[in-house]
């Protein structure tokens, strides 16, 4: 999946630059919400990309729906799912509007997000914390996701 996945933000997206490894972490559930769900894997991949932010997002929800994500059946917010493709950063842009903030409103709090990011995008910095990658990673509580 995460192949395909890949290969298809390539296509439609833009040239992917850099691809993290793949990290294996427990799932982000909401309070009160079913235990039991299987670890996700998560992974960074940096794309040189022409397309606007709205533009972009939604070639990444085709790439979702295309490999068998159906957002309409998702009981649960963050349950399990095929796959979950974000806008974390575009490099130093800040954007909201409806349907997508940039950078990801929760990426500074997620070490999912920010070890990944740390391999293929070390460099970074926040345009709104005005923090490295590593800053924010070290920021966060020892039980952080």
């Amino acid at each position: 999946t995460f192949k395909r996945a890949a290969d298809a933000i390539g296509a439609a997206v833009g040239r992917v630059v850099a691809t993290s490894r793949f990290y294996d972490t427990l799932p982000l559930v909401l309070p009160g919400a079913a235990e039991g769900q299987p670890s996700y894997l998560n992974a960074v991949i940096v794309v040189e990309s022409a397309l606007p932010p709205l533009s972009m997002l939604a070639a990444l929800q085709q790439i979702e729906r295309d490999l068998g994500r159906d957002r309409a059946s998702e009981e649960v917010r963050w349950g399990p799912r095929i796959i979950d493709l974000d806008i974390v950063a575009v490099g130093d842009l800040t954007l909201s509007v409806p349907g997508l903030t940039i950078p990801h409103p929760e990426m500074h709090k997620r070490r999912f997000v920010l070890e990944p990011m740390l391999e293929v995008a070390a460099e970074w910095i926040h345009p709104t914390l005005h923090a490295d990658v590593q800053t924010l990673l070290d920021a966060l509580p020892v039980d952080a996701p």
